[in-house]
């Protein structure tokens, strides 16, 4: 399945599309190429990161960035001019002279990339403004791109572009009022910094004008308006602008929280504390057949009942206040591979409870967390039982 099925040979709208935060221009379809290519736009602040690596796992695109093209590819370049120690060389070749890169050469890096990648992919997010200062200063990538562009066309057509705007209002803000607090603490990268933000976001926005222009005048250019700070709700545009504007199927999802709640204390607790938006509560005894009395069958039952809806849903409270789940049936041994985390100081040292936006406002002092792979995490209450807690995420993990 993922993207390389289930394309439409036209899905054009003939018309614009404006859904609240999202704007699809009328020309934006699947047709018959070999390559699906989106060209994707996102200055600082955009989250376009989260966004992205989203789009990777769900959809199964493979990801190429210019700016990584650029810079394995400049020493290379640059050998037969110079010897290069490190990236200070190279920025000082470029200030000096910089002719050295050229829009052309770029293009032709990425459709290098795009025929050696062919073969076991299809689907293509091209990030080609980079986001190194002194490459976004480069005149190649301020001037007007039109004719570049069209040669590119002409050997790989693009679908569209994708453009994660945030407005700068909204930076000044977010600084604001980091400025006027006395509680928040910042981190040191660039991100964190508003005020350098606001400057790299001006830098952006002078290199993706041309490129913007570009795909409006095509209409083939969607806009996803991020300057809001429901992270999730952006995410369930994106994705619904793939699974039913352009008919991709997703291969999985990306990451779901799953809460088990015994008792009706920590099920208050968590909806209190929890967006309705983002947050499904699901009782247990609702989705699990009257018939199956093998709790671990049950309990696949629910993770399947989970994950046909993990694609629009993060977060799942599961109530099993009701009694019906005997832990004392469980009798699965959970063996190995399941990662317990105790306590959740490792959470903030990992910055898990930060990337998933939606989590940092729940109050999960009462609970312990097993991470079943990379994008499943599993919450019981620390009054449960460390085994009942294993043998139910081994059921669900099978």
């Amino acid at each position: 399945m993922g993207c390389s099925s289930s394309f439409p040979a036209s899905a054009s709208t003939n018309q614009l599309v404006k859904t609240g935060q999202m704007i699809i221009g009328k020309n934006v379809h699947i047709g018959s190429q070999k390559a699906k290519i989106f060209f994707l736009f996102g200055g600082p602040g955009s989250c376009k990161g989260r966004i992205v690596h989203d789009i990777l796992s769900v959809f199964r695109f493979k990801l190429i960035s210019a700016e990584e093209l650029i810079i394995k590819s400049l020493p290379r370049k640059l050998a037969n001019v110079i010897s290069l120690d490190d990236m200070n060389d190279i920025m000082q070749i470029i200030r000096t002279d910089p002719k050295h890169i050229t829009l052309n050469w770029v293009f032709s890096l990425i459709i290098r990339e795009i025929e050696s990648l062919l073969t076991h992919h299809d689907c293509f997010l091209v990030d080609v403004i980079p986001n190194m200062r002194f490459l976004l200063r480069h005149p190649e990538f301020v001037k007007d791109c039109l004719q570049e562009m069209e040669e590119f066309e002409k050997q790989w057509p693009i679908v569209c572009g994708i453009s994660f705007n945030i407005k700068e209002n909204v930076i000044k803000t977010r600084d604001n009022r980091v400025k006027g607090s006395t509680t928040v603490t910042l981190s040191q990268s660039d991100e964190a910094d508003m005020s350098k933000t606001q400057r790299r976001l001006a830098l952006y926005q002078g290199c993706v004008k041309n490129f913007i222009t570009y795909f409006k005048s095509s209409d083939r250019l969607i806009t996803f308006d991020v300057s809001g700070k429901d992270q999730e709700a952006t995410w369930n545009q994106v994705s619904n602008f793939f699974t039913q504007n352009l008919n991709f199927d997703p291969i999985k999802h990306s990451y779901i929280v799953m809460f088990f709640c015994f008792d009706t204390g920590d099920l208050q607790n968590l909806n209190n504390t929890s967006s309705d938006a983002n947050v499904d509560v699901i009782k247990f005894s609702d989705i699990t057949s009257e018939n199956n009395s093998r709790v671990d069958q049950q309990l696949r039952d629910l993770y399947q009942h989970i994950i046909r809806r993990a694609l629009h849903r993060r977060y799942f409270i599961i109530d099993l206040t009701d009694g019906k789940l005997k832990s004392t049936s469980i009798k699965e041994n959970p063996g190995s591979g399941i990662m317990f985390t105790d306590s959740l100081i490792e959470f903030d040292k990992d910055n898990i409870i930060e990337r998933r936006n939606g989590m940092s406002s729940m109050d999960l002092t009462n609970f312990k967390a097993f991470y079943l792979t990379n994008n499943e995490i599993l919450f019981f209450p620390r009054t449960i039982d460390l085994e009942i807690c294993r043998r139910i995420a081994f059921c669900i993990k099978k």
